[in-house]
């Protein structure tokens, strides 16, 4: 063959070749974008393909119609205002269509996962905090990410320690879990934060009702949901990397995760760290409240068959948070002085990333293996759980033993589950067994007698619920056991140390029922009400002595009684279209034998210096208060975001019961654009908030008058861009933005020292 006609038919055959391949690039597909729970249509709603780098408009019907489509795999990403992007992984070979559910009700009822199902629990009242509202805040406590959801407040101890304050009910009253297990660490206390990172987490959760049903614990108060969240089922490799700078305290926190799902196995890595230094409020720098943060987690899963699955997930995470040094006196003297003091003392002129005693050192180990199986109408939940927790607290020691540990504790805790679930036609029947063992020790070597005492605990448990549902009526009724035995190795002080062996023993019961009533589409209306039995943790029965984070001294009374709680709640949901979500709660709660820390007027001097003093009391409590928030969009561009929380307290005498949140109202305003650009999104928001003076207190029982009310502003800018071919997010945020100085009721600091002044911080994240 010449060559000429060989150059020919390469050419023909090329130009064939263009024409068969152009000629498959015919397909078509349909998406339909709809609101998860009013099923209506989303308009302008925004559809981007990777691979093309095209981008989509959601039309009134909510359609989006994709033409000219090469068969093959695609990364689509779909965004609208107010929402979070939802992503997918899909394969298209011929014309099809796709139905999206968006979560445009942020505040609307939210699922538990006990098997990743989408089943909602009647009368539970949940918010949910997804991945975009958590990404420029994962450096801070789980407690302060939570406070922008009505209800919860934060319980702090300084700037980097805090815990959950749920319709105002703290500490062992809230139960925390962390991947479907009870969070078990030493947190007994105010200045005891969760040891979990929120990087780890794709969704937080709170449970403001009485639905602790299937979990146990002694949740009088609610519950916190942390969950890893699904693996995408995408064979390639993805991640992302997060980098968070503050101001306030020059912290700098980096983050990582990858994540793969191929074959039958699905995996993902997370790792963060974070350091700071001491903070600053408008007037002086808060010496010693640096911190230091690290933590990592694993998940893998496998598919033993079509409804078989193996999990495994490990978490560790260590924290060293440094307590403010004006919080530790000398003398009483110096303590009468220091309580109320415009200006701490020992305070520095300087920064400084230097963590010195007073400080903590927390590690925290999670292992969690589960077997889940689906068959026909049954689905099982096999646990086994194992949790290692050291606690190591350093006082300003003399002869230079500042860096030998006060109180160096080890806990370890054991957990089995066996979960069960039957779905039928309108009905749901949950049932299982749990059972905990803790084991709880104290290094001997301190030189200091531990103020918590050596003990074991055992608690068995096992429940039931039934959910049945109608058109419009959603009923779910459920009851638990559990057993609760302590043994205590406790030492009584005197002329001589004697060790007497203790035993406590609890018979605790909880009946939980909730009701959601849809009287048309758009109002709802649920009904929550519970029993819920608590048994005094080890620290109200048996604590003795200096408890150093917060710097007093906590004694416990061996012959408290169990808590006995009846709560009831009752929840008016407004969903109108895509405009207005108004949600308001109305809740009362009885707790006879009430469990509560009283200041006692005068100070104790130790060789360890002056400090507080605070006895475990109880008394008979009556709780009562409203929850309002709600979204509101008047134009394609606007959003107002508000809530407002008011608890009420008080004893059987009708005084005021101390610790308890102020009234808050409190609220953000969105400006959106979207753009079919590289640069897609910006948001662009104000968040003012007001905070009340406490006015009902007993000031007999608390050691200084609670703070004045104040205003604080935030505002910020975020982007979001996909560049590189990659998902960019990236925002600055002002803090306090007019220098405020005051002081917050709930900060157990309060008594030395001012709230933090102006501060902005950063944040760059990249998701491929």
């Amino acid at each position: 063959m010449k060559p000429k006609n060989i150059v020919y038919g390469v050419l023909l055959s090329s130009l064939l070749f263009s024409f068969a391949t152009a000629q498959q690039c015919t397909l078509q597909v349909i998406w339909k974008i709809i609101d998860h729970h009013e099923d209506h249509p989303l308009e302008f709603a925004t559809l981007f393909i990777e691979e093309s780098n095209r981008a989509f408009v959601s039309d009134s019907s909510g359609s989006i119609l994709v033409q000219g489509l090469c068969p093959g795999y695609y990364h689509i990403a779909i965004q609208h205002f107010g929402c979070e992007t939802v992503r997918q992984y899909i394969e298209i070979f011929q014309d099809t269509s796709y139905t999206v559910f968006m979560e445009h009700h942020s505040y609307a009822l939210d699922p538990v996962l006990i098997k990743d199902s989408n089943a909602k629990q009647p009368g539970a009242n949940r918010q949910v905090m997804q991945a975009g509202v958590l990404r420029h805040q994962l450096d801070r406590p789980i407690a302060s990410i939570l406070e922008s959801i009505a209800g919860v407040s934060a319980k702090k101890n300084g700037a980097n320690i805090s815990s959950p304050i749920i319709q105002g009910l703290s500490g062992n009253r809230i139960n925390l879990l962390h991947a479907g297990v009870l969070h078990a660490g030493q947190q007994w206390g105010a200045d005891h934060a969760p040891e979990i990172d929120p990087f780890s987490a794709q969704q937080i959760t709170v449970v403001k009702g009485v639905d602790a049903i299937p979990y146990g614990g002694n949740g009088l108060g609610g519950m916190v949901l942390m969950e890893p969240g699904t693996i995408s089922k995408d064979p390639h490799l993805h991640g992302a990397a997060q980098a968070i700078l503050r101001s306030n305290g020059k912290s700098v926190h980096l983050g990582f995760k990858l994540e793969q799902s191929k074959n039958k196995w699905e995996w993902r890595w997370v790792g963060s760290g974070k350091i700071s230094g001491d903070h600053k409020s408008p007037a002086y720098y808060l010496t010693n409240t640096g911190s230091r943060d690290l933590s990592t987690s694993f998940l893998a899963n496998y598919s033993a068959g079509v409804k078989e699955q193996l999990k495994f997930y490990y978490a560790y995470f260590h924290t060293e948070p440094g307590i403010l040094r004006g919080s530790h006196i000398g003398n009483l003297t110096d303590l009468q002085e220091a309580i109320g003091r415009e200006k701490p003392f020992f305070t520095k002129d300087n920064f400084s990333y230097s963590i010195e005693a007073p400080k903590q050192k927390v590690q925290h180990h999670f292992l969690k293996c589960s077997y889940q199986a689906e068959k026909q109408q049954l689905f099982t939940d096999y646990t086994l759980a194992f949790q290692w927790n050291n606690r190591q607290e350093f006082d300003i020691r003399r002869s230079g033993r500042s860096e030998i540990p006060s109180l160096d504790l080890h806990l370890a805790t054991g957990h089995l589950q066996l979960n069960h679930q039957l779905e039928g036609n309108h009905r749901k029947i949950s049932f299982g067994i749990s059972s905990q063992v803790q084991l709880n020790t104290s290094n001997k070597g301190t030189g200091i007698i531990a103020f918590i005492p050596d003990y074991t605990a055992i608690n068995p448990g096992a429940y039931a619920k039934a959910l049945f549902e109608s058109p419009h009526l959603r009923l779910d009724i459920g009851g638990r056991y559990d057993f609760h035995v302590l043994n205590v190795d406790y030492i009584r002080r005197g002329t001589s140390l004697t060790i007497e062996k203790l035993q406590r023993s609890f018979h605790n019961m909880s009946v939980a029922t909730g009701l959601e009533w849809m009287l048309s589409e758009s109002f709802q209306i649920d009904l929550n009400g519970g029993w819920t039995q608590r048994a005094p943790h080890v620290n109200e029965l048996y604590s003795n002595g200096l408890h150093q984070s917060v710097a007093g001294i906590e004694e416990g009374d061996p012959n408290l009684n169990q808590e006995a709680s009846l709560k009831f709640q009752m929840t008016a949901k407004l969903l109108l279209h895509q405009w207005l979500n108004f949600e308001c709660a109305v809740w009362h709660q009885n707790i006879n034998d009430f469990i509560f820390l009283e200041p006692q007027k005068e100070p104790r001097l130790t060789i360890r210096g002056a400090f507080p003093v605070f006895l475990y009391k109880q008394t008979d409590a009556r709780l009562l208060g409203l929850d309002i928030q709600g979204k509101f969009e008047w134009a394609p561009h606007w959003q107002l975001d508000a809530k407002a929380s008011y608890v009420r307290a008080e004893d059987r005498s009708h005084q005021p019961i101390t610790g308890i949140p102020p009234t808050q109202i409190n609220g953000t305003l969105h400006y959106f654009l979207h753009r079919q650009g590289q640069v897609r999104r910006w948001d662009f928001f104000i968040s003012p908030a007001y905070h009340f003076k406490q006015t009902r207190y007993a000031i007999e029982s608390d050691l200084l008058d609670p703070p004045p009310a104040y205003f604080i502003m935030s505002a910020g800018i975020e982007a979001e861009a996909f560049l590189l071919k990659k998902h960019w997010y990236s925002g600055i945020i002002a803090e306090n933005v007019f220098n405020k100085r005051y002081r917050d009721y709930l900060n157990r600091l309060r008594y030395y020292a001012d709230e933090e002044g102006l501060g902005a911080h950063f944040y760059l994240r990249v998701e491929f």
